[in-house]
C-alpha cells in the first residue's frame, strides 16, 4: 500500500512538472511572437522555475530515501541505493516529459515481489541510460563543429534540434528570421564583397535561421535574382547624376548615399516586412542605411548593420595617396561628409556587427555606442588545400571596380613588376577581377601582363598561382580573398592595409611589406626558396582553420543576435 502511495505521488509530481514546462513554452512563445526577441530575458526566467521545479522534487525525493532507509534500518533490511545519482542524471539531461510519465507508470505497475532494493537498482540503470544518450548527443555536436562544412552545419543544427525536443539543451530552440538587405546581388559570388554577404546568408540558413534576401541591383553589377536562400531584386542605377545631387543638396544624406536611395525599394522592403515579420533586419552596407527608418515604420524588429569597412576611412586613405592636390581636397570632402552622416546613423541601430576588432575600435573611438560582436567572414572547413601552384606564377585577384584594387594594380604594374622581372625573369603575373576599367586593360597589356575580367572561378585562378599578391594602400575591414588564399595553403605577400582585419604574424603565416623594393624582395624570396613558401602556406592554413571557421562565427552571431 506504501508503495502505490508513494508511485502515485511520483505520477502526480510528474505530471506537474508537464504542465509546468508546457506553460512555461507557451508563456515563452507568446512573449516572443509579441517581442521578436526582446523577451530572451522571460524565458530564462521561465528556465530557472523548470530548474527550481526539478530542485524540489529531488530534495522531496531525497527526504523519501532517507524514510525508506531509517524503515529498513528498523526492519533489518539492506540499506536502498537511494535516487540521489538518479535525480541528478534526470536535471543533467532534462529527459522528455512523456518518457518521465512513462518510466513512473512502468515503475508503479512493477509486481508487489519486487524489493525495493531492486527497484532502486533498476531505476539507476536507467538514470545511467539517459546519461549515456546525453554524452552520444554531445559527441554528435563535437563531431559536427569538427567536420566543418556547410552539410555538417545542418547535421549539427539538427542535432541540436533533436536535443530541444528532447528537453537536454534550449540554445536556437527558436527559428530566428533574418531578412538582409545587400547593395548587389550576393550570388554570383564573384568579388570579395558578394563573397563575405553570400557566404553568411548561406551559413545563417544552414544553422537554421530562416533567411531571406531584399537586393538593389544596380545596373553595372547586374545580375537574375537567385541564391540557396528566398532572393527579391529591385533595378536601380547608381550612375544617376541629377536627382542624388538634389537629395544631397537637402542636407539628409550625402551624394554618394543618395545614389542608392529607391522608392520601389522601400516599397518592397515594406511589403516584405509585413510579409516576413523578420527579427532582425541584417543591412549590409552604410549606403543602404537610410532604409533603416521603413524598418521602423513597418515593424519591431531589430536593426543591425554588418560593416565590411568603415566607409570613410576608404575615402580618407584614398584622399592621402591622391596624386595631385585638387584630387586630395575633393576625396577629403567626400569622407568628411560621408564620416558625419555615417556617425549620425549608427546611433539610430539597435546594434552593429563589424567585420574586424580594428574596425570595432575604431567605431567605439568615434563615440559610437551601440552593441557590437565582431564577426570576421568565414571560410567552410572544407575548404581543400592546394599544392604549389604553377612555377614562378604570381597572381592578384579582387574587384576591379573598387578604387583601391584599382590603386593597388596600378601600382604592381607600375612600381612593383618591373622590379620583380628584373630579379625573375622567368616570373609571370596575372591580374583577375570583376569590371577593370579600359585604362587598366591598356596598361596591362603594354606591361605584358595577363588581366582576366570577370573570373568564372576565382578558387580556380588562385589555386594556379604559387604566390599571391595583396597590395593595398587603402581600405578598411579584411581582404576576404587574402583569407581564402590562406585557406588554399599560398604563400601570401601583402601591405599592412592589405593583411588588416586578419591575425597574421609577418614571417610566420604572410610575409610584409610596405613599400616597392621590399615587398619585390619577399616576392622573389618566395618564387626562390619553395621550402619558406610551403612553411608560410601550410601555418596560413592552420591559422584559418583555428580562427575562421564559418559555422562556428554564425553561431556566435545567431547568440547575439538572440540576446538583443
Amino acid at each position: 500500500m506504501r508503495r502505490d502511495v508513494a508511485a502515485d505521488e511520483k505520477r502526480r509530481h510528474a505530471q506537474q512538472l508537464v504542465q509546468l514546462r508546457k506553460d512555461g513554452e507557451a508563456v515563452a512563445g507568446q512573449k516572443l511572437q509579441s517581442s521578436r526577441l526582446r523577451g530572451r530575458a522571460d524565458e530564462g526566467e521561465v528556465v530557472e522555475r523548470l530548474v527550481e521545479c526539478e530542485r524540489g522534487m529531488q530534495r522531496e525525493e531525497e527526504e523519501r530515501d532517507e524514510e525508506r532507509q531509517e524503515r529498513q534500518i528498523r526492519s533489518g533490511a539492506a540499506p536502498a541505493l537511494g535516487r540521489r545519482n538518479i535525480s541528478a542524471a534526470v536535471g543533467g539531461r532534462r529527459s522528455t516529459d512523456r518518457d518521465d510519465v512513462q518510466r513512473d507508470d512502468r515503475r508503479g505497475a512493477q509486481p508487489a515481489e519486487e524489493s525495493e532494493n531492486e527497484q532502486c537498482v533498476r531505476e539507476n540503470r536507467e538514470a545511467e541510460g539517459g546519461a549515456e544518450r546525453e554524452r552520444e548527443a554531445r559527441a554528435r555536436d563535437e563531431r559536427a563543429r569538427a567536420g566543418g562544412g556547410e552539410q555538417n552545419c545542418g547535421k549539427y543544427y539538427r542535432a541540436q534540434q533533436e536535443r530541444h525536443e528532447s528537453g537536454i539543451i534550449r540554445e536556437f530552440a527558436v527559428r530566428m528570421r533574418i531578412l538582409i538587405l545587400t547593395p548587389r546581388l550576393p550570388w554570383p559570388a564573384v568579388d570579395g564583397g558578394r563573397v563575405a554577404m553570400s557566404r553568411l546568408a548561406r551559413s545563417l540558413a544552414d544553422c537554421g535561421a530562416d533567411v531571406e534576401v531584399l537586393s538593389l541591383n544596380p545596373r553595372k553589377h547586374r545580375a537574375s535574382a537567385s541564391g540557396p536562400v528566398r532572393v527579391r531584386a529591385v533595378d536601380i542605377d547608381t550612375s544617376r547624376v541629377f536627382m542624388p545631387a538634389l537629395r544631397a543638396l537637402s542636407g539628409e544624406v550625402t551624394y554618394l548615399v543618395a545614389r542608392f536611395v529607391s522608392k520601389k525599394f522601400c516599397d518592397a522592403l515594406t511589403e516584405t516586412l509585413r510579409r516576413f515579420e523578420p527579427d532582425v533586419v541584417q543591412i549590409e552596407s552604410p549606403f543602404l542605411l537610410p532604409y533603416a527608418s521603413c524598418v521602423r515604420e513597418a515593424g519591431n524588429a531589430r536593426v543591425v548593420l554588418r560593416s565590411l569597412n568603415v566607409e570613410f576611412r576608404i575615402w580618407e586613405s584614398l584622399g592621402r595617396t591622391a596624386r595631385t592636390a585638387l584630387r586630395r581636397l575633393a576625396l577629403r570632402r567626400v569622407a568628411s561628409g560621408l564620416r558625419a552622416y555615417e556617425l549620425k546613423q549608427m546611433e539610430t541601430l539597435d546594434a552593429i556587427v563589424p567585420i574586424s576588432a580594428a574596425d570595432a575600435s575604431d567605431f567605439q573611438s568615434l563615440g559610437c555606442t551601440r552593441p557590437m560582436h565582431v564577426v570576421p567572414c568565414g571560410v567552410a572547413a572544407s575548404f581543400h588545400r592546394n599544392g604549389t601552384g604553377e612555377p614562378d606564377h604570381i597572381g592578384f585577384i579582387g574587384s576591379l571596380d573598387f578604387r583601391p584594387n584599382q590603386e593597388a594594380a596600378a601600382w604592381i604594374l607600375d612600381e612593383l613588376w618591373p622590379r620583380v622581372r628584373e630579379r625573375a625573369p622567368r616570373a609571370r603575373l596575372s591580374i583577375a577581377g570583376t569590371s577593370p576599367p579600359h585604362w587598366l586593360r591598356r596598361q596591362a597589356e603594354r606591361r605584358g601582363v595577363d588581366l582576366h575580367a570577370d573570373v568564372d572561378d576565382a578558387d580556380a585562378f588562385m589555386r594556379r598561382m604559387s604566390v599571391v599578391i595583396a597590395p593595398l594602400f587603402a581600405g578598411g575591414g579584411m581582404r576576404i580573398k587574402v583569407l581564402e588564399a590562406m585557406a588554399l595553403e599560398k604563400p601570401i605577400v601583402a601591405t599592412t592595409i592589405g593583411a588588416g582585419g586578419i591575425a597574421v604574424q609577418h614571417e610566420r603565416d604572410i610575409l610584409i611589406a610596405d613599400d616597392a623594393p621590399s615587398f619585390a624582395d619577399s616576392v622573389v624570396r618566395l618564387l626562390r626558396d619553395p621550402e619558406t613558401a610551403r612553411r608560410i602556406g601550410v601555418a596560413a592554413r592552420a591559422n584559418v582553420a583555428e580562427r575562421y571557421d564559418n559555422h562556428a562565427l554564425t553561431r556566435g552571431l545567431l547568440r547575439f543576435y538572440e540576446s538583443l
